[in-house]
């Protein structure tokens, strides 16, 4: 029971898009395609699962044992930026929007908090991946509704998605209880 928790909480009541605004750069292109937003969506969280993975074994074997708290950051980037080649070029997705996601380098941190084990740390990101995807999903889904909504010139593009974003978050925080 724990474990399923472990996962909904990054799922739903800790969303990391609703409630830190990490991964936001795919749902501001929800508004142009949303099969190329789902696929960078995609990859992204592929990207959270093996760079949650990649620190979590970083973080045991080498920059604690060595007393090297202070380069995890750095180390952090170098394993994204050497495996985002691997997971982009499989799913035909610009590497920039990978590398670049903020999702990927905060889930990395954030499962190290949560999640003192490589298991527990890998259904951190599992419901973390599954949650970005979501609430993308949920996104690209209300945009292309919207486009063909009668919506004041203001409010067309960013500002509509930011408004639908809160509203999202707003009803996520009904899941606080949750995880």
């Amino acid at each position: 029971m724990e474990y399923v928790l472990l996962m909904l909480g990054p799922l739903l009541a800790h969303n990391v898009m609703l409630e830190s605004g990490l991964g936001l750069c795919p749902v501001f292109g929800a508004t142009e395609r949303r099969c190329g937003v789902m696929r960078v969506t995609l990859a992204s969280a592929f990207m959270l699962l093996v760079a949650a993975a990649a620190a979590h074994v970083i973080e045991a074997l080498i920059l604690v044992p060595l007393e090297l708290d202070h380069l995890r950051l750095v180390a952090f980037l170098l394993v994204i930026g050497a495996t985002a080649p691997l997971v982009c070029n499989r799913l035909s997705v610009p590497r920039a929007l990978v590398t670049t996601n903020s999702a990927v380098l905060g889930v990395a941190l954030l499962a190290l908090d949560a999640a003192p084990t490589l298991l527990e740390t890998l259904l951190y990101a599992i419901g973390a991946a599954f949650g970005l995807a979501l609430v993308t999903a949920l996104i690209a889904e209300h945009a292309e509704r919207l486009a063909a909504a009668p919506v004041p010139a203001p409010f067309r593009g960013a500002p509509i998605v930011l408004v639908t974003l809160g509203i999202t978050a707003l009803a996520f925080m009904g899941f606080t209880g949750v995880g």
